[in-house]
């Protein structure tokens, strides 16, 4: 051995003994340092190895690592570290996290296989958890070139972003080791930052396997809402019966598919079909339903299509449908319900704007205009108005209140119509119960000359009461009721009870009795993941009106 390399090597393991850290290239086709730091390092110069154990830290590029055991062939351009009992693999790559029990990775080609691997990501007000047995973690490029992904589905991801593909995997929202409800898969590709793409996964809930979905299963995680849920479908309605069915979508980049098949006890099977396209801020649509008509008794196909435009929280949609079926809860106790052509309907709206007199008071525009036929009966129609909403800190009552005005033209009889609504309440809190009142009045002067919009006859002056509280530690009863005070007669009372896991999911079951002359009765029972609190996972889509709701767009702080 030449006297350099002598003097050379015992430096190197001075240093090493002083502060254990090696910084090295890993070959030619590498460019950028590799820096290890352990608690102990052994590194051989003749076979280009090293070995650490000990609070071991790599840092290379954009990546870092972290193990209590490493060896590291700098010839090969070869990592692999492994687990203790007590302390995982990790793996970092900007703010994303991959734990598991081995990691290979090789520096050449920058790509690695990760052994029991875990990963999560921020998802709206959640997180979403990923594990599986094998995950093959290799820049969104070369995962391009694998076919693993599309073009689209990483036009936003630098070439650099690693993506994974989990084998033997599984997918959930729920924190606990054996969760609530998940998904299993044999294959999942994850996008960090994009979107989750499951191959056909089995839905358990709990250790039960509830079915098998059909197609690619999409979380994405780079938008506000995600899509719509495969999930079983249970309803009642008193003019069909007991309803029994499926809904969900089949995904492709910026588009998707959404099936839904029901079979009720009284009028037998509905179903409906929708597609979408997204196009940057625009989205076109277009489906059809086949769906019981109430008025005529008879199901009948009724197509849709049209497109969407979001941006920056301004929305506009352009519509035309066929035999539409509308039914408008004019006020509690009382519905329209007939059948509607949008001939076609342009519809717009401002974000929610909060205003500079207060940090708790918000306001928005809103117009349409639109060709309509309704019962043989045309007409052209526009309008438009302002929305305002607000409320008022406290320790003990809160108030808040929320007004409407539209204004309506038609082009038949020189007709139109102005309707104000407004509602002023109250929430409080009393021991582990939560209170509201909501005093809820509408004026209109003029009229329409259709059925479906006209609310000259509909004005409104009624007080909502509501209360909720525990049964027990997991389960919580909601109670309201609608009176008129016109009529001076109850309209409403709608039943709840919430099963809340303290976790991740609650089942919300919920019934309504309607004491007005349409006797509309209906149940629904929805099962709502909390990361997901705008889109949930509904057994029943029946909505409610509720008064004590804050309007979608606003975010309090």
């Amino acid at each position: 051995m030449k006297k350099w390399e002598i003097y050379l090597l015992l430096l190197t393991f001075v240093l090493s003994m002083l502060y254990p850290t090696i910084a090295f290239a890993t070959g030619e086709a590498v460019e950028s340092p590799v820096t290890l730091e352990a608690e102990r390092i052994s590194y051989d110069q003749a076979t280009n190895r090293a070995t650490a154990s000990g609070q071991v830290k790599v840092r290379y590029e954009n990546l870092r690592f972290f193990a209590p055991n490493l060896e590291m062939d700098s010839l090969r351009q070869h990592l692999s570290v492994t687990s203790s009992e007590k302390e995982k693999v990790t793996l970092l790559y900007g703010n994303k996290r991959i734990t598991g029990d081995r990691l290979e990775y090789d520096f050449g080609t920058r790509e690695g296989i990760i052994t029991n691997a875990r990963a999560s990501s921020p998802l709206e007000n959640g997180i979403v958890y990923l594990q599986g047995n094998k995950v093959e973690v290799v820049p969104a490029e070369n995962a391009l070139k694998k076919g693993w992904v599309s073009k689209k589905s990483i036009q936003a991801v630098s070439d650099d972003e690693m993506v994974g593909k989990w084998e033997n995997s599984m997918v959930t929202t729920c924190p606990l080791t054996n969760s609530h409800y998940r998904l299993e898969t044999r294959k999942l590709v994850f996008i960090p930052g994009k979107r989750v793409i499951a191959k056909s996964p089995e839905v358990y809930i709990g250790e039960s396997r509830v079915f098998k979905y059909p197609f690619d299963y999409v979380v994405r995680l780079d938008e506000n809402t995600r899509e719509s849920s495969f999930f079983p479908l249970l309803k009642y309605k008193s003019a069909k019966g007991y309803g029994l069915g499926i809904t969900g979508p089949y995904v492709w980049d910026e588009g998707k598919i959404d099936i839904t098949l029901l079979y009720w006890s009284d009028i037998e099977l509905e179903g409906a079909i929708e597609a979408e396209q997204k196009f940057d801020d625009l989205t076109l649509f277009a489906g059809t339903v086949y769906e019981y008509d109430e008025t005529t008794e008879e199901k009948l196909y009724r197509p849709s299509w049209g497109l969407k435009y979001y941006r920056q929280d301004w929305q506009a949609q352009l519509l035309w449908t066929q035999r539409e079926y509308i039914e408008t809860e004019k006020k509690a106790g009382s519905s329209f319900k007939g059948t509607l052509w949008r001939d076609p309907e342009v519809t717009f709206s401002s974000p929610w704007e909060r205003d500079k007199t207060s940090e708790n008071s918000f306001w928005r525009i809103f117009g349409t205009w639109g060709s309509y036929i309704e019962d043989s009966l045309s007409t052209d129609r526009w309008g438009g108005g302002a929305e305002i909403y607000g409320w008022i800190n406290g320790t003990g009552m809160v108030p808040f209140w929320r007004g409407r005005y539209s204004y309506y033209d038609y082009d038949r009889d020189d007709l139109d119509q102005n309707i104000t609504d407004a509602v002023l309440g109250f929430k409080w809190t009393w021991g582990n119960s939560d209170w509201g009142t909501a005093y809820v009045r509408r004026w209109v002067s003029g009229s329409s000359p259709m059925h479906w919009d006209d609310f000259s006859s509909d004005e409104v002056e009624e007080i909502y009461q509501q209360v909720s509280f525990n049964i027990s530690p997991v389960w919580r009863l909601m109670l309201r009721g609608a009176y008129d005070l016109e009529e001076s007669e109850l309209d409403e009372m709608v039943y709840k009870i919430t099963l809340d896991n303290q976790c991740c999911l609650g089942w919300e079951f919920a019934y309504r009795d309607d004491r007005g002359n349409d006797n509309d009765d209906w149940a629904s029972l929805k099962l709502v993941i909390k990361a997901f609190p705008d889109d949930q996972l509904k057994l029943g889509d029946t909505e409610l009106y509720d008064p004590f709701q804050v309007p979608e767009g606003i975010v309090k702080k």
